[in-house]
């Protein structure tokens, strides 16, 4: 071989061995970027919204408000993982703002957050406030029917869900639940099953009468008792249930635990409880 040769042969290999380090320098670090980002997330506290009636999007707040101002107002973390806020129709310049956010290890647990905020000139002042954690119900929407509990109080009302799995097949159940406000304080006064539907062996089934069925009802205000509050009863197939005012908001004649049985192994599912 020439001596041009070798020397070409040898400047082509240098060429190739700086091509090589230099891919491998970016491989490199490419990894260590992807590495960092990994650390990032599984240190940082985890945020899931499960609700399919939810979602942090703008299409679940009105288009002329400021969302970040109301959030501040209210204390409410933007980050949660729904927000939501919508008119009370029961009384002038009001609003009622929910926020949901799923924390920690258990992603199916969460804390709520729901307010009635009044709008004076052009700013919001907090009138009522509720927060609780450990639900496993998320939220699915807003439900302002005329829940009047008594006269010149109506409560406002919001419908909670969750799906799961039973043997051979699979659930979804919803709730109504109502909150009242009340010099400040913004009380859940009532709360009762109102849809179970089910696939494959999920199905439900009433312990009283044994029938297995498809399980909805709809909530009706009836006359007042002697508290002046209005009973609820909810109605469905061939039954009614009716609530009255207690010591803690309504109370049914029968208890919540042996509302609703369930065939299939997920019990605490099959119950729809929290």
């Amino acid at each position: 071989m020439s001596k041009k040769g070798s020397c070409s042969g040898s400047l082509n290999y240098a060429v190739w061995l700086k091509n090589r380090g230099a891919v491998i320098h970016s491989m490199t670090g490419v990894f260590v970027f992807c590495l960092l980002v990994l650390v990032q997330l599984a240190g940082a506290e985890s945020k899931v919204c499960l609700s399919s009636g939810m979602g942090n999007s703008s299409s679940n707040f009105p288009d002329s408000i400021n969302k970040n101002e109301v959030l501040k107002v209210a204390s409410i973390d933007s980050n949660s993982c729904g927000i939501a806020m919508k008119k009370w129709p029961y009384q002038k310049n009001t609003y009622v703002l929910y926020s949901e956010a799923r924390t920690g290890d258990n992603e199916y647990v969460m804390d709520r957050i729901i307010c009635l905020l009044e709008k004076v000139n052009k700013s919001f002042v907090v009138r009522a406030r509720y927060e609780s954690s450990d639900h496993l119900f998320a939220f699915e929407s807003f439900d302002f029917a005329p829940y009047s509990i008594k006269k010149n109080r109506v409560a406002i009302g919001i419908r909670f869900g969750k799906q799961g799995a039973t043997h051979g097949g699979s659930f979804r159940c919803s709730k109504l639940a109502l909150f009242a406000p009340d010099q400040g304080e913004l009380p859940q006064v009532f709360e009762s099953l109102s849809d179970y539907t089910a696939d494959g062996n999920g199905v439900a089934y009433d312990s009283e009468t044994g029938f297995e069925y498809d399980f909805h009802a709809i909530f009706k205000i009836a006359k007042p008792d002697r508290s002046g509050y209005h009973r609820i009863e909810r109605v469905a197939q061939n039954s009614k249930l009716v609530y009255v005012w207690g010591e803690n908001g309504y109370q049914s004649n029968r208890d919540r635990e042996n509302e609703l049985d369930c065939i299939g192994d997920s019990v605490e599912y099959c119950f729809c409880n929290e």
